[in-house]
């Protein structure tokens, strides 16, 4: 987390085993969670809440800065390098049907490489 905000992003590889949807995601540690995207357009960069985000069978989504990604906001205390945030996502099958799904995400330093991911 940027000191003295109290919003962050957390960044994953999803695997699906069959085609569903990511449509929300909750956690405690926060007051608001979503799934934003992050998209340049004419040097501006913009982000927007979106609904859904599809996830094709067998096929890895990466969840990055720069593009898709839970955004979390008002988050309860500082997040420090070390630490676990719970995230519940919520996936959406092709017959509708939801499931959660609970992962524990780490925090990482701001200059930290992205990796890890979760199936």
């Amino acid at each position: 987390m940027v000191a003295a905000q109290d919003t962050t992003g957390a960044f994953m590889q999803i695997t699906s085993k069959s085609a569903a949807r990511l449509v929300g995601v909750s956690t405690p540690a926060a007051g608001m969670a979503g799934i934003h995207q992050t998209t340049m357009a004419g040097g501006v960069m913009r982000m927007r809440a979106v609904g859904a985000i599809d996830l094709p069978a067998g096929r890895p989504v990466d969840l990055k800065p720069g593009g898709y990604h839970v955004m979390l906001m008002h988050v309860a205390h500082p997040l420090k390098e070390g630490e676990s945030v719970p995230l519940t996502l919520i996936v959406e099958g092709k017959d509708g049907k939801r499931e959660s799904v609970t992962v524990d995400v780490p925090v990482r330093a701001l200059t930290a490489p992205a990796h890890g991911h979760m199936k």
